[in-house]
């Protein structure tokens, strides 16, 4: 949770949004919305409302800002994955905790949905700048998830983007509540799980 809230939350003395998590705020949701590629320098600061001097007094480049953003969600999984391995739960449990977290951060920061939008884009958008290197490091985390804490072994990539994509579908949902109203978590997981299960056993 410190990592979200290093990058979503910080407030200067009065209380106020700083610049510079002003301009993170609105690039991620102009990463999320338009693509990376597809959004410039110019209009983030534009829609943030700060000059150009500003983006650039924190950021050498546009991809420097995108390092960052991914730098901190991946600080973000490898914390969630932490806080589950070893636990003495079922499969189906710790697919249900992963769910409950992300409600939980979705609750505390209404940003959040944006970020894991930028993440998911970018790990599945060849030619996306810094994509190979948070592709292997996110695919590393998921497969030992899957292996060590399901104990569905042979690193089934089918069973990754079950449950990758089910979590960018959810956070894509959080983004439009007026449209669907999303089951339980708990309801959530227990259908991926069994998603989980059928893509492994179709690859075994």
């Amino acid at each position: 949770m410190r990592h979200i809230k290093k990058i979503l939350s910080k407030v200067d003395k009065e209380g106020k949004e700083t610049t510079k998590e002003k301009i993170v705020k609105v690039a991620m949701k102009l990463f999320a919305e338009k693509g990376y590629s597809d959004t410039s320098v110019n209009t983030i600061v534009r829609e943030a409302g700060v000059s150009k001097g500003a983006f650039f007094h924190y950021w050498k480049s546009k991809e420097d800002l995108l390092r960052e953003m991914l730098d901190t969600y991946m600080s973000e999984v490898k914390q969630a994955y932490d806080a589950l391995a070893g636990l003495n739960l079922s499969p189906k449990e710790k697919i249900r905790q992963i769910f409950r977290y992300v409600e939980q951060k979705h609750r505390e920061h209404e940003d959040l949905p944006y970020m894991l939008v930028v993440f998911m884009r970018v790990i599945f958008t060849p030619g996306t700048p810094l994509r190979e290197k948070y592709v292997s490091e996110f695919w590393k985390i998921i497969y030992e998830f899957i292996e060590k804490e399901l104990g569905i072994k042979g690193m089934p990539k089918g069973s990754g983007i079950v449950l990758i994509s089910a979590l960018g579908a959810y956070s894509l949902f959080k983004l439009t509540p007026d449209l669907i109203k999303l089951p339980n978590p708990d309801d959530i997981a227990d259908v991926i799980w069994d998603g989980i299960k059928s893509v492994a056993n179709a690859e075994g």
